[in-house]
């Protein structure tokens, strides 16, 4: 018997972390890892872009050299699914 697949939002790291989930491995998921909570599962994947890769290289780069006018790089973003 096949189920219907629900959706839901997506979350954030801190909101489930907040809310008293768990890090659990994810192993063969191919997710970063996972967090356990009453509200079930969650897989967490990283949501970077090559924008966001490049700007946070050029930045600490800078950093090593000395040029930088500050340490602020934008943060490497992770979107968490819930699993049935």
């Amino acid at each position: 018997m096949q189920e219907e697949v629900g959706r839901s939002d997506m979350r954030t790291v801190a909101v489930l972390v907040a809310e008293g989930h768990e890090s659990v491995p994810a192993s063969g998921a191919n997710a970063v890892f996972g967090l356990r909570g009453d509200a079930g599962i969650y897989m967490c994947f990283l949501a970077d872009t090559p924008e966001l890769q490049s700007e946070r290289q050029a930045r600490i780069l800078a950093v090593l050299s000395g040029d930088a006018e500050d340490r602020e790089v934008p943060n490497i973003p992770l979107v968490c699914v819930l699993t049935e």
